[in-house]
C-alpha cells in the first residue's frame, strides 16, 4: 500500500520511452497503476496546463523547457509519464509537443482541471483497481491525511455497501470514491453527513444531466424506482469528538451490466439517457456539491441539510416494508427525524421509529 506523503507526486509505473519521430502511446487500461496528486505544485499538471493553452498547435521542447524551468530531457521523461497514464501527446522532432486527447479515466490531473473547491479534492489518490476506496481512505485518515482527501478508483474488488452488501464495480464505468472529512461537531450530529452525500448526488445528476432523482431512506439514490447510487459512511470517534469520517460514494454511470438479482432493481445514468456520460464532469460537480453542503453543516443554519434531505425524499407518503434486522415493519412512511430516523405509521395507527433498516416500497394489502 502507498505511504502518504503531502509533498511528492508518486506513480508506480516503469518508463518505456521509444524516441520515435512521432509518438503518442495511447493507453486505456492501467491495471495495477497508482497516482497521487497533492495540493503542492506539480510538474505534470504544469505540463498539461501549458499544452492545453496551445491545444491547436505544437509547442517546442525549448519553449516548454523554458516555461517549466527544467531541461528538455526532464520534459521528455514527464511527457512519457503522462503518456503511460493515457494522455495522447504527439512529439515531432524539431517541431515540438501537442496534446491530442486526454484519457477518460478519473485521473487526479483531470479531476483537478476545472475543479472549484477550497478543501475537498486538494489531495486526490487514484488507483486503477483497489479492494475498496473506503478501506484505503480509512488507512490514509489513520495516517494523518488531511481533510478533503479523495480516494478514487476505476474498479473495486470488494466494494462495500450498506448492511454488508457488496457494491458491483464495473471497470471504467462508474464512480467509486471516498472522501475524508474531519468535522468539528460532536458525533451525535454525524448523520447529517449521510444526508449531504445523498443530496449532492441528486443535485449533481440534475445540474449536469437534467435527471431527476429521489432519495430512498436513508441514502439510496433512485431514478424511476431503481437504484443508481448509494452512500456508505464510516467514522472513528470518541464520545465528544469525531476523529474522521469516510464518505464512500458509488454511482452507476456508464454501467450496462448487472447481476441477475439486480435486474429491475438497479439502473445507470447511461441506461436512463441512452448515451455515454462524461464521468470526469460528474465527479467535479459532485465534489463541489458535497463541499457546499459540508460547509452548510458547519454554518449557522445546519438545519438546512435536514430540510433539503426531506424535500428530496422518495420514501415519505409511501406504504413500505422495512427490514430492521430482527424484525419486519410494514406501514406508511410518515416523516423523518432530525437524527435520520424514519417514522412508520403502522396499520394499528401507532407510530414506530426506525433507526436503521432496508426499505422496500410495497402495495398495501
Amino acid at each position: 500500500m502507498p505511504i502518504w506523503n503531502n509533498s511528492y507526486l508518486r506513480y508506480s509505473m516503469e518508463h518505456s520511452a521509444n524516441r520515435a519521430r512521432k509518438h503518442t502511446m495511447p493507453t486505456t487500461r492501467l491495471p495495477g497503476k497508482k497516482f497521487t496528486l497533492t495540493r503542492q505544485p506539480n510538474i505534470n499538471a504544469r505540463i498539461l496546463e501549458v499544452l492545453r493553452s496551445k491545444s491547436q498547435t505544437y509547442i517546442s521542447g525549448e519553449e516548454l523547457s523554458h516555461k517549466l524551468d527544467m531541461s528538455r530531457t526532464a520534459v521528455w521523461k514527464h511527457v512519457n509519464v503522462l503518456r503511460q497514464l493515457g494522455y495522447r501527446i504527439e512529439a515531432i522532432t524539431s517541431v515540438g509537443y501537442k496534446l491530442v486527447s486526454s484519457p477518460s479515466l478519473l485521473l487526479p490531473l483531470e479531476i483537478k482541471n476545472g475543479l472549484h473547491t477550497e478543501r475537498i479534492g486538494r489531495n486526490i489518490h487514484w488507483e486503477y483497481e483497489i479492494e475498496s476506496t473506503n478501506t484505503l481512505a480509512l488507512q490514509l485518515a489513520e495516517e494523518g491525511a488531511e481533510e478533503g482527501t479523495v480516494v478514487v478508483s476505476e474498479s473495486q474488488k470488494h466494494g462495500r455497501g450498506r448492511m454488508g452488501r457488496n457494491w458491483i464495480s464495473q471497470p471504467e464505468a462508474g464512480i467509486y470514491l471516498s472522501v475524508i472529512l474531519r468535522p468539528s461537531f460532536v458525533p451525535i450530529k454525524a448523520p447529517c453527513l449521510t444526508f449531504i452525500s445523498a443530496i449532492a448526488l441528486v443535485e449533481t445528476f440534475d445540474q449536469v444531466l437534467g435527471l431527476k432523482a429521489k432519495i430512498k431512506w436513508p441514502n439510496d439514490v433512485m431514478i424511476g424506482g431503481k437504484k443508481v447510487a448509494g452512500v456508505l459512511t464510516e467514522l472513528r470517534a470518541e464520545m465528544e469528538r469525531i476523529h474522521h469520517v469516510i464518505i464512500g460514494i458509488g454511482a452507476n454511470v456508464n454501467n450496462t451490466r448487472f447481476p441477475k438479482d439486480l435486474k429491475g432493481k438497479a439502473t445507470s445514468l447511461t441506461l436512463e439517457l441512452k448515451q455515454k456520460i462524461p464521468r470526469i464532469t460528474l465527479v467535479r460537480a459532485l465534489l463541489e456539491a458535497l463541499e457546499k453542503w459540508y460547509f452548510i453543516t458547519q454554518s449557522d443554519t445546519p438545519e438546512r441539510t435536514f430540510e433539503r434531505w426531506r424535500e428530496l425524499s422518495g420514501t415519505l407518503g409511501h406504504y413500505v416494508e422495512v427490514n430492521a434486522g430482527e424484525t419486519i415493519v410494514k406501514g406508511m412512511a410518515s416523516h423523518l427525524g432530525p437524527n435520520g430516523s424514519l417514522y412508520i405509521q403502522l396499520d394499528t395507527g401507532q407510530e414506530q421509529e426506525i433507526l436503521a433498516g432496508d426499505v422496500t416500497m410495497v402495495a398495501k394489502v
